[in-house]
């Protein structure tokens, strides 16, 4: 079986535009946080065709986030745009809500949330959707994973009667610690939720690297050991994966991570779903970067 190989639409960020989250305050009250403000050079209506002409892929992953509006008449519009495109969308990352908060109140209205953007992506034609276990910045303090586990049962059961699969990323907070995303998955049910295993947010490359990229600091040289070993624990259980790469030195070679190796565990293990091409870098041209990061997943996954 050959694996997918999609963009993703966050590979692109830079010419899409500002973009915004919501965030729920101590309070109890939600607020927006403007966390890019590149100017928009393309829409996301334009981008399914660019994929195909720039990069020869026919399979897309859209970050809800990109979404400028959900009414029924732009998702029309984005379905048409595929349609037109060849381009498939297979996954939607959603950012929104916290479905391990304790107040009850607040995570219901989180979930339903989620669950609208759920419904969203099946009519787009998704198959995969992902939900944070929590806020990508909480603690990580051990705390009990029964409101995590209840919540993504839930989410795991809308899922089903829309025709998606659930996925947990190791995304910051508790999922820094690739066994509590094996206890939540188990908790779960390995059938109900799925992991997507990206090789680039575990530790210590996300505060080594990623963090002192996003805060414009020189990454620090360090063993990146513990990821790999953090890879091979939750790719057994992977539904997806994101190939991640930052930045590339001057003969195009991928800096900090060792891409080909981190891809190579997820092979390894008999992997054969789908794979998204993810550049999260700042330097220089955005497609040639993403077309640089499409080679090292087409060298591993051959």
């Amino acid at each position: 079986m050959t694996n997918t190989i999609a963009v993703s639409s966050y590979s692109l960020r830079q010419l899409l535009g500002p973009l915004s989250s919501v965030r729920r305050e101590a309070d109890g009250s939600k607020s927006s946080h403007v966390w890019s403000d590149n100017p928009q050079t393309m829409t996301l209506l334009e981008l399914p065709a660019q994929i195909r002409e720039r990069l020869g892929l026919d399979a897309i992953e859209i970050c809800q986030f990109h979404l400028p509006e959900h009414t029924p008449e732009y998702l029309d519009q984005l379905k048409g745009a595929l349609a037109d495109a060849g381009v498939r969308l297979i996954a939607m990352p959603i950012d929104v809500g916290n479905i391990s908060d304790p107040n009850p109140d607040y995570r219901e209205e989180d979930l339903q949330e989620i669950e609208s953007w759920m419904r969203i992506a099946a009519e787009l034609g998704a198959k995969l959707v992902r939900v944070n276990a929590g806020y990508v910045q909480a603690a990580t303090e051990p705390h009990s994973l029964d409101v995590t586990i209840a919540s993504y049962k839930r989410l795991a059961q809308t899922a089903a009667s829309l025709g998606l699969q659930v996925l947990i990323e190791n995304h910051g907070g508790i999922t820094a610690d690739p066994e509590v995303i094996v206890q939540l998955v188990e908790g779960v049910g390995r059938d109900q939720l799925h992991t997507l295993v990206d090789i680039g947010n575990f530790e210590p490359y996300m505060s080594a690297v990623e963090y002192a990229i996003i805060e414009g600091k020189e990454p620090a040289d360090v063993d990146l050991t513990p990821l790999y070993t953090a890879i091979a624990r939750v790719a057994p259980f992977a539904g997806m994966v994101h190939a991640k790469t930052h930045e590339f030195d001057a003969d195009g070679n991928p800096l900090y991570l060792d891409v080909v190796r981190a891809l190579s565990i997820v092979r390894d293990t008999g992997y054969t779903g789908p794979l998204s091409v993810e550049y999260e870098g700042t330097n220089g041209d955005p497609w040639e970067n993403t077309r640089r990061t499409l080679a090292l997943v087409q060298e591993v996954f051959a």
